[in-house]
């Protein structure tokens, strides 16, 4: 190869320039009215097509009797409340149990203070048993 020939610097120098080509060129295009009136076409045509498919697809679905995301958004909504009924529900059981545990012990408590307050029984005298005999006819 030849000395004075910088490969590197051709190279460098070729990216530059095309680089500077493809910029222009994609400012003109971008920049046209034409490209805008084409742009706002397409997106037009592309928010028109998801409409019908979303539509085409959520009757799909209800013939399938599947279910949409809003009724799993609901369903969800109503198991959340119940689930927050149900903890309520577990918490008044949990104070109710422990008022009858304390009304229990108060009343084992009574009982137990009117038994040790009560006088013995006196002992009582043996009752004699009268047993008179039926008469027999004869």
């Amino acid at each position: 190869m030849s000395e004075g020939i910088d490969l590197e610097a051709m190279t460098r120098q070729w990216q530059e320039i095309m680089l500077d080509g493809w910029s222009k060129a994609t400012k003109q295009v971008v920049g046209s009215d034409s490209f805008a009136a084409a742009s706002s076409s397409y997106m037009d045509w592309a928010l028109s097509w998801q409409k019908q498919m979303r539509s085409n697809t959520g009757q799909f679905l209800d013939s399938l009797e599947f279910p949409k995301r809003s009724d799993i958004a609901r369903i969800s909504k109503q198991v959340t409340a119940v689930e927050m009924r149900i903890a309520d529900l577990e918490d008044r059981l949990d104070k109710m149990a422990g008022l009858l545990g304390a009304m229990s012990t108060a009343m084992q408590k009574m009982v137990e203070h009117s038994i040790a307050a009560q006088p013995a029984p006196a002992e009582a005298a043996p009752v004699k048993k009268v047993v008179k005999k039926a008469p027999v006819k004869k």
